[in-house]
């Protein structure tokens, strides 16, 4: 039996190195149940056009991290139902890193990822 196709995970937030460890930490808190991989991070609202547009296979979950305030949210959400209709988005509130940290923001994160109904 082939492995499963792994869970495509996009975040888009300015820092890569945020990205990769909010990734990071949901992938090993989960990874004894499923296959996730990050695949790419937009660093810009302008680059999730490109970024989505640029998969032959889109990806499953879109994440925006909490720096981006709710009109920007919006607009992210936007262009990734436009781009790919079919990606769970996961909007973490705005300022919960900053206000609870990133721990809080983690875990509201694996909670939403888990209950996306997008894992394989």
């Amino acid at each position: 039996m082939p492995p499963p196709t792994p869970t495509r995970l996009v975040t888009v937030d300015r820092s890569k190195e945020k990205a990769n460890a909010l990734a990071t930490s949901v992938i090993k808190a989960l990874q004894d149940k499923y296959h996730i991989v990050h695949v790419a991070n937009c660093t810009s609202i302008e680059a999730v056009n490109h970024v989505l547009s640029s998969f032959i296979r889109e990806p499953d979950i879109l994440i925006t991290s909490s720096e981006w305030f709710e009109e920007e949210q919006d607009e992210i959400r936007g262009i990734a139902q436009r781009v790919t209709p079919n990606v769970k988005l996961i909007m973490i509130p705005p300022g919960l890193a900053a206000q609870e940290g990133e721990s809080k923001a983690a875990a509201y994160l694996k909670e939403q990822v888990v209950e996306s109904g997008k894992l394989h």
